[in-house]
């Protein structure tokens, strides 16, 4: 029954975790349809993707080394759509094929790569080269400089086909060509589809159309044709549900008109026994039982109070086990709750910094405001002040600086402790970009300078709306194969002109990295459980702060390469767990962001859970223990007294009393005992007196002995023997055996005594069993029976003459020839109409032993054969037994019967009478 309770205790605990995991697993259901559905555009994914790999590529010193790993990578999200070139940095192809794989026209490709070079300095296309757009890459194909670094419809429906184009730089270029039988956003979804399978196991994803054969597409989800029919059918009465069937949970999503993402959670069933924990019951109880028939439980059965503890503490253990499983499955829940709880509080710290990335550029931004209102003020010219400044602005970190007037011309160059020149410096970007600023800020004299306010910005253009609106101007600017942030600096006289304009630039990955060296150090050192570090997204050795080390972290990192933007981990170092807490930033685009937090206060709270229920259970134990204890004291305290009066009886001290007074049941049986005590006592009386009937010593009649000895099954028998000496050298002997034991038998016995030695039937046999026969129908009210022997022995002529009445015949041994019985007739005495039987005369001869016994004697078991000793016994062992004297004799005869029966105490009264003869002294001589 315990081990009932536990497995029904178990099987609902599985219950309520399967039910919990349900809800858990269509939440991730949910999430995972809600991964897989794209942007509003598509084509920005794909931009962004194959501007990250452009980035890798060309930031390494073998860019087709690394090419030849990226293009797998490519291949591998777009399978069987993707062609791709690469050219180097003369642009010659390095590898791949062209679109449809159509010859490469090698002499076209080294003349748009040096236009494309031109392009993004600020030129544009020449006729020949659009046209070199349309015929290579597609009639849809862009062909100003917006044709670099993102992804383009290039040939409409009904094969689409998108290119991305990198930026050509001196390291080469690349273009890449998607070709879509379906769209890019199917491509893309696809994409999503198959690293979300990578990333979740248990989880199968299918794209389907409504204008295809859509039960064939839940055939992928393994279902089979009858079951996709049903479930489809649940599926669209209720498209907005997860659909909870007996194995598993199906949900879709419409990303499309006509076009879901259809998803399958596997799960185990709800009602599913816990078979682990069953069969580890099963096997403990298998267990126990060879141990419960083995003789080490044979402590339990001595000791009462052993057997009580062990009964309250196995009471204990049942509800302690269920107790313990049911604290197990909350200390998971808690635990699961608390490192929610630290992943959250690290989201919301990582996500801080994240967005505080803005506020930082906004505080530059009034920094440098402050700055040239600085100047504006200062008593030197504008170029003079700025040089005096230039010390405390140089502690800003930028790469570099650049100080252009209103022609253009640099009237200012000096490199930052980036220790990295700008690299507009030699085109047209940085000069034309100045120009119109200060064009822009209100100046009257730039038609002065010569400048053509007509002449259109190029690779600025994108950035006037947020750069040129304002007095300083912060912001990025991509420009060559660098990502930069940049600041426009007005130098102001005293009426408040700009004159000049201070071009500085930091570069994207360097800006990030004085933020962050600026603000996670500080945090860093306020909190001791999280630390945060910032590794690079293409150079993971480069980490912030270098002498940090966050365990695990390159695992985190991983993923969120693959694409997750939010990533949650534990590992353990060196016995301590960490949970890591992974971002990949939106405004923090060079560094991933990676913090860890120890779970020492999260162990700390379920040690101390558990410290609870282990308290719990001990005071449960002691609690068993003491009232175990207690109890077995009050039971075993009047059992000892009850042993002490048993000990008692044994060694016949009857006055021994209890004495318990209480008024339970041991109080009643302390009464009942002392009243059988005060019984035995008068038994005890009874005996002794009983003893006194039989003769105290053998008799000698003349050459004859006469011995008997009585052994009792109770404490008075029914048994007696007597014998006296007659006149005229003879003898009386008498041996009867009444039914029955106690003080009913032991009266009758006394009573046949009596009557044995009254004078009227002295020394006659038949007279006496006449006797015994009147005096039992005379005076016994209840009908009681007795079988006798009466007997005479005449010493001098050595004759014996026998009565009986149904007594068992006597034996006579003569030495030289076996025993034999002497058959002595008569009826029992109490039977009716019954008549005294003459005696029968045997002469005896010297050294003739007769033997006078009780049926105690031949009805005794044997212990080894189970089976009465008998008269032929008796008559087999009777020659072996016979001892000198007639004493002896019986007294071996007794001991016979006791080894024989294995008994100290026989289960029936027997008593053995002997006639022996015995030699003279001059015979002895």
């Amino acid at each position: 029954m315990p081990f009932l309770l536990v497995a029904l205790g178990l099987h609902f605990l599985e219950r309520e975790r399967a039910a919990a995991q349900l809800v858990e697993d269509a939440r991730r259901l949910e999430y995972l349809l809600a991964e897989a559905e794209p942007g509003s555009d598509p084509t920005i994914e794909v931009t962004r993707f194959l501007q990250a790999v452009e980035q890798r590529v060309f930031a390494a010193s073998a860019p087709v080394e690394v090419w030849a790993q990226v293009s797998g990578e490519i291949q591998e999200r777009f399978p069987g759509r993707v062609t791709w070139l690469l050219l180097d940095g003369r642009g010659e192809v390095a590898t791949g094929e062209g679109p449809d794989g159509r010859p490469v026209p090698r002499a076209l490709l080294r003349r748009f790569f040096a236009a494309g070079r031109a392009v993004v300095a600020g030129g544009e296309f020449a006729a020949g080269e659009r046209s070199f757009i349309r015929s290579f890459l597609g009639p849809f194909a862009r062909t100003d400089r917006r044709v670099f670094r993102q992804v383009q419809l290039a040939q409409p429906a009904p094969r689409e086909r998108y290119v991305y184009l990198s930026q050509p730089t001196a390291r080469g270029m690349f273009f890449v060509f998607i070709d879509t039988p379906d769209s890019l956003q199917e491509a893309c979804v696809q994409d999503r589809i198959a690293r979300l399978h990578r990333r979740y196991p248990g989880v199968r994803l299918v794209l389907l159309r409504a204008d295809r054969a859509t039960i064939q597409g839940m055939g992928r989800l393994g279902f089979s044709p009858k079951a996709s029919r049903r479930v489809w059918a649940a599926l669209t009465a209720a498209p907005t549900e997860v659909l909870r069937l007996p194995r598993s949970l199906v949900a879709r999503r419409a990303i499309g008109p006509e076009l879901w993402v259809v998803g399958r959670q596997r799960r185990p069933g709800v009602a599913d026994p816990p078979l682990p924990w069953l069969i580890g019951l099963a096997g403990l109880l298998a267990g126990m039982l060879p141990l419960g028939w083995s003789s080490r439980f044979a402590l339990l059965e001595r000791s009462v109070r052993t057997s009580l503890v062990a009964a309250f503490l196995y009471a204990v253990a049942v509800p302690s086990l269920i107790l313990a499983l049911a604290v197990r499955v909350f200390l998971a829940e808690q635990r699961a709750a608390l490192e929610d709880r630290v992943h959250r509080e690290a989201e919301k710290a990582l996500v801080t910094w994240d967005q505080q990335m803005l506020a930082d550029h906004h505080r530059l931004r009034r920094r440098l405001e402050r700055l040239a209102i600085r100047l504006g003020f200062a008593r030197h010219p504008p170029l003079e002040a700025f040089r005096r400044e230039w010390p405390s602005l140089r502690r800003l970190g930028m790469d570099s600086c650049l100080v252009f007037d209103r022609a253009g011309r640099v009237v200012f160059e000096e490199e930052g402790r980036g220790g990295q020149r700008n690299r507009l410096s030699g085109g047209r970007g940085a000069d034309r970009l100045a120009r119109a600023y200060l064009r822009f800020y209100g100046s009257r004299s730039t038609a002065a300078s010569g400048a053509d306010d007509s002449e259109p910005l190029g690779e600025v253009e994108a950035l006037s709306s947020g750069l040129l609106d304002k007095p300083v101007a912060l912001g990025f600017l991509e420009a060559d194969d660098q990502r930069s942030v940049i600041a426009l600096l007005p130098l102001l006289d005293a009426a408040w002109q700009a004159w000049y304009v201070a071009f500085i630039r930091w570069s994207r990955d360097r800006f990030e990295e004085l933020y962050l060296r600026q603000e996670l150090r500080p945090r860093r050192r306020g909190s001791t459980a999280l630390r945060v570090q910032a590794f690079h997204v293409l150079d993971p050795t480069r980490r912030l702060p270098a002498s940090a080390v966050v365990p695990g972290a390159s695992a985190v990192l991983a993923r969120l390469a693959e694409g997750q933007s939010l990533v949650r981990s534990r590992v353990v170092r060196g016995g301590e767990g960490f949970l890591l807490t992974g971002l990949r930033g939106v405004n923090i685009t060079c560094f991933s962001l990676v913090a860890a937090t120890s779970d020492r206060s999260i162990r700390a709270v379920l040690d101390e859970l558990r410290a609870r229920f282990l308290g719990a259970v001990l005071v449960l134990v002691l609690i068993s223990l003491a009232t175990s204890l207690s109890l077995a004291r009050s039971f075993l305290r009047p059992v000892g007294r009850l042993t002490e009066g048993l000990q008692a009886i044994r060694e016949r001290r009857f006055e021994h009393r209890i004495g318990i007074a209480a008024a339970d049941e041991f109080g009643g049986l302390a009464r009942l005992f002392d009243s059988m005590m005060e019984s035995l006592a008068d038994l005890e009386v009874a005996r002794t007196i009983q003893e006194q009937f039989f003769p105290p010593a053998p008799l000698r009649c003349g050459r004859w002995e006469i011995a008997g000895v009585c052994r009792t099954a109770s404490r008075v028998g029914g048994d007696v023997f007597d014998h006296f000496a007659l006149a005229d050298d003879r003898a009386f002997l008498f041996i009867g055996d009444v039914t029955g034991h106690g003080i009913g038998a032991a009266l009758v016995t006394a009573l046949a005594k009596a009557t044995v030695r009254h004078p009227a039937t002295m020394g006659r046999p038949e007279a006496v069993i006449a006797a015994l026969r009147e005096v039992m129908r005379a005076t016994a009210r209840v009908r009681q029976l007795m079988t006798c022997q009466a007997a005479v022995l005449d010493a001098t002529t050595a004759t014996l003459a026998i009565a009986g009445a149904g007594h068992p015949w006597p034996m006579l041994w003569r030495r030289g020839q076996a025993p034999r019985l002497l058959e002595v007739h008569g009826k029992i005495v109490g039977a009716r109409f019954a008549a005294v039987e003459p005696a029968t005369r045997l002469a005896l001869e010297a050294g003739d032993v007769v033997v006078f016994y009780s049926d105690g004697v031949i009805e005794a078991i044997e212990a080894k054969t189970g089976r009465p000793l008998g008269v032929a016994g008796l008559q087999r062992h009777l020659p072996d037994l016979a001892g000198p004297t007639a004493g002896a004799t019986a007294a071996r005869l007794v001991d016979w019967v006791r080894v024989c029966s294995g008994r100290d105490i026989p289960e029936d009264d027997l008593t053995v009478l002997v006639i022996q003869g015995v030699a003279s002294p001059e015979e002895l001589r």
